[in-house]
């Protein structure tokens, strides 16, 4: 393997990355409250998103077209809320699509089924599973659990073609 590139945007940590499936774009994202979409080809920047209200970011996700939506990613910041992006047509750019504040504390995990279209997420001890759907409410709750147990659940998985969900707790050390 050879370095490449070294990707410089961050002034403080970097807390998730997440490469697009075609292997074209990389997202990351950080304490500083930027989501830089990068050129992996070139190692350049092609995008800075900054949600400095919202607060640093800890997860991204990519997520595939969709019947009527563009591919695009979301991401989950420290004050609970899930943005999602979607890509502008004839462009290298993202445009805001939408924006849910959906935990009381930081959003800890977040993933994308595209077998239902689905985006989990978890945070504050609480499950969220939304339909992404091209509509005025793009995110529609669909699960929206009491809370998982005493312990935080810290991870969430797709599993079974979409069909069921599997979350990890951190206290426990079990699934």
């Amino acid at each position: 393997m050879v370095l490449e590139y070294t990707l410089h945007h961050h002034a403080l940590d970097v807390n998730a990355v997440a490469l697009k499936p075609e292997g074209d774009r990389l997202l990351s994202g950080g304490d500083d409250a930027d989501v830089v979409v990068w050129d992996i080809w070139t190692g350049e920047k092609v995008q800075v998103i900054s949600c400095a209200f919202n607060g640093p970011i800890g997860v991204l996700v990519w997520i595939p077209e969709l019947p009527g939506l563009a591919p695009g990613f979301a991401f989950g910041c420290a004050d609970g809320s899930i943005h999602v992006y979607q890509h502008v047509e004839s462009s290298s750019n993202y445009q805001y699509l939408a924006q849910e504040h959906v935990h009381d504390g930081p959003v800890l995990d977040l993933k994308f089924d595209p077998e239902f279209g689905r985006l989990a997420s978890v945070g504050s001890g609480f499950l969220q599973v939304s339909q992404l759907r091209p509509t005025d409410e793009l995110l529609k709750p669909i699960v929206s659990s009491p809370e998982l147990s005493k312990y935080t659940a810290t991870s969430i998985h797709f599993y079974d073609g979409g069909a069921s969900i599997i979350t990890c707790t951190l206290e426990t050390h079990k699934v």
